[in-house]
C-alpha cells in the first residue's frame, strides 16, 4: 500500500514539474571582459593634451585599449540581452587633474547607448549614439558595440574635470567595444536522465541480506537505475550546481526494513546527493527525515560543449554518508553492521542541457 501511495505522490510531482524556462529567466553572470579601443581620432586627442591613463584595480590599460573583467550581471542566454557589471577602474590624468571611470555596466537593452560607468562622481552614459550586436556564445554572450560618440555629458565631464575646457566636444568617436561574458551557472532544461550504476560488491552485499531495491516511477530500471532530469542549474564546466531528479527508490528487506530515496537533488558544488528519506517506523528507524545528505558524491569525468550547450559528468562515485550507513545497519542488519560510511555505492552520471 505504502509503495502504491508513494508511486501516486511521484506521479503528481512529475505532473507538476515546471515547463522548461521561457525568454526573461535570467543566468547569473560571472567572468569575462569587456574591452573599449579608442579610434585613432580620440587616441590622437588624448596625445595632444597629455592625457594618461592609469589603471585600477583588475582592470587594463594597453595603448589605445582599456580593458574591464566582468563582476557580475544576468543574462537572458535565449534573447542574448541583460547587464553586465564590470570591475576595476581607468584613471584619465592630465597633471595634477584626475578622472576615474568606475563600475562600468553594459546594459543591452540600450540599444543606442548601452554603456555606462561612474564617471568622476554620478553615473553616466559614456556615448549618446552607437549600435549595439549582440549574441550567443557558448554559455553566455558576446556583444559588440561600433561607433560609439562621447555624450554630451561625459564630454563636459572631461573638460571640467582634467582642466582641457573644449577639449571634447558631443559626438567625438570614441572607438568600440568588444564584450564577452560567461554565467556563473546557466538553467538546465528538463531533458534527459541520470544513469546510477550499483556497484557490484555493494549489490551483492544487498542480495545477500534479501534486499530488493526497485525504481519507483518515473525512475526507471532498464540497466542502470535512471532518473530523468528535471531542472536547475549547472556551471559551464560542471564545477558547481545542483541537478534535480525525478522518481524514488525503494530499499525493502524480505521480512525486514523498508527505506524510500525520493527526488534525489545533486549538488555539485559540495558533493552531496540529498533526497527526501522515509525510513518505515519501527524501534530503530526515524520514519521521515525530510531531505537530508545521503550520499557523498566524488569528482567523475566532465565533458563541457559550449556549441550544443551541454555538460556531461561521466563516473562520479557515490559513497554512503555516515548518517545513511547508520540507518541502513539499523534496517537491514541491526545485529551485526555491515555498511560503513565511505563504501562506495555505485557511480552516477548525465548530460545537462543548459537553457
Amino acid at each position: 500500500m505504502k509503495s502504491r501511495l508513494l508511486w501516486l505522490g511521484a506521479l503528481a510531482l512529475v505532473l507538476l514539474i515546471p515547463p522548461a524556462p521561457a525568454a526573461g529567466a535570467y543566468d547569473p553572470l560571472a567572468s569575462g571582459s569587456t574591452t573599449i579601443v579608442f579610434s585613432r581620432g580620440f587616441g590622437q586627442l588624448l596625445r595632444e593634451h597629455d592625457v594618461k591613463l592609469e589603471s585600477r584595480g583588475a582592470a587594463r590599460v594597453r595603448g589605445d585599449r582599456i580593458t574591464f573583467p566582468v563582476s557580475g550581471g544576468r543574462l537572458d542566454p535565449v534573447t542574448a540581452t541583460g547587464l553586465v557589471e564590470h570591475a576595476g577602474a581607468v584613471v584619465f590624468r592630465a597633471g595634477n587633474r584626475r578622472l576615474p571611470m568606475k563600475a562600468l555596466q553594459l546594459k543591452t537593452t540600450q540599444r543606442r547607448s548601452p554603456l555606462s560607468a561612474k564617471f568622476g562622481g554620478g553615473k553616466l552614459r559614456l556615448a549618446e549614439s552607437s549600435r549595439l550586436e549582440t549574441s550567443r556564445a557558448g554559455f553566455g554572450l558576446a556583444a559588440a558595440v561600433q561607433g560609439i560618440r562621447l555624450s554630451a555629458k561625459a564630454a563636459v565631464r572631461l573638460d571640467k574635470k582634467l582642466g582641457l575646457p573644449g577639449a571634447f566636444e558631443a559626438g567625438q568617436l570614441v572607438g568600440r567595444a568588444r564584450t564577452v561574458a560567461e554565467p556563473e551557472t546557466a538553467a538546465v532544461l528538463p531533458e534527459g536522465r541520470a544513469s546510477l550504476d550499483l556497484e557490484p560488491a555493494f549489490a551483492v552485499k544487498l542480495q545477500g541480506l534479501f534486499v530488493a531495491v526497485n525504481p519507483v516511477f518515473p525512475a526507471e530500471h532498464p540497466g542502470p537505475f535512471t532518473f530523468p532530469i528535471s531542472g536547475r542549474e549547472i556551471a559551464p564546466d560542471g564545477a558547481a550546481g545542483t541537478i534535480r531528479l525525478a522518481g524514488s527508490l525503494e530499499l525493502l528487506q524480505l521480512g525486514g526494513g523498508q527505506i524510500f530515496w525520493a527526488d534525489p537533488y545533486l549538488d555539485l558544488g559540495s558533493g552531496a546527493l540529498s533526497a527526501e528519506a522515509d525510513l518505515e517506523p519501527s524501534p530503530r528507524l526515524p520514519g521521515k527525515l525530510g531531505r537530508v545528505t545521503l550520499l557523498d558524491l566524488g569528482a567523475g569525468s566532465v565533458a563541457a560543449d559550449p556549441g550544443a550547450r551541454t555538460v556531461e559528468l561521466a563516473g562520479a562515485p557515490l559513497t554512503l554518508a555516515a548518517e545513511t550507513a547508520r540507518y541502513l545497519n539499523e534496517a537491514f542488519t541491526p545485529e551485526a553492521p555491515q555498511f560503513a560510511a565511505g563504501e562506495l555505492v555505485g557511480t552516477i552520471g548525465f548530460k545537462a542541457q543548459a537553457r
